[in-house]
């Protein structure tokens, strides 16, 4: 049992060391960007994003239009939907995206990509039109996707 100990602490010793001069060979230095971390960018989005997202309301907006729902335009007026409207507009896309090629099953969108669209439109209402979806619609969104609309 002592000599495990032994081979271990041994063990253990020349792997700090290993990682010390790696760190070291590496220009690693403790704290260097503290400053620049300290900076909070949450709300900061890549340009590729925000087009993802805009596109995603976009299809909203054509959603709403298409479907004679009233109040859903672009800009900041716009009311917040609840989920069941957005279960319908998830659905509408699932049923328009159904005969293209890329990420299907058996003829259906998978998974993944409806909810990385419903991730999209939650992130567009937020951008675009001010709007922020109650987390307790998003995780019924979700767990809708997961359990019913893709089944």
């Amino acid at each position: 049992m002592e000599r495990d100990f032994f081979f271990l602490s041994t063990k253990n010793k020349v792997a700090k060391e290993n990682r010390r001069k790696r760190l070291e060979s590496n220009g690693y230095v403790v704290g260097a960007h503290t400053q620049a971390d300290s900076v909070r960018n949450k709300d900061r989005r890549l340009r590729k994003t925000k087009r993802r997202y805009n596109k995603a309301v976009r299809d909203w907006v054509d959603f709403a239009e298409e479907n004679g729902i009233k109040g859903y335009t672009l800009g900041s007026s716009c009311a917040a939907p609840d989920h069941t409207l957005i279960k319908e507009f998830l659905r509408w896309y699932s049923y328009s995206a159904r005969g293209q090629k890329a990420k299907q099953k058996h003829g259906r969108p998978v998974m993944k990509s409806v909810l990385s669209c419903a991730e999209r439109l939650f992130g567009g209402f937020e951008e675009s039109m001010q709007i922020k979806i109650v987390l307790e619609d998003r995780k019924e969104v979700f767990n809708w996707i997961k359990r019913t609309l893709t089944e």
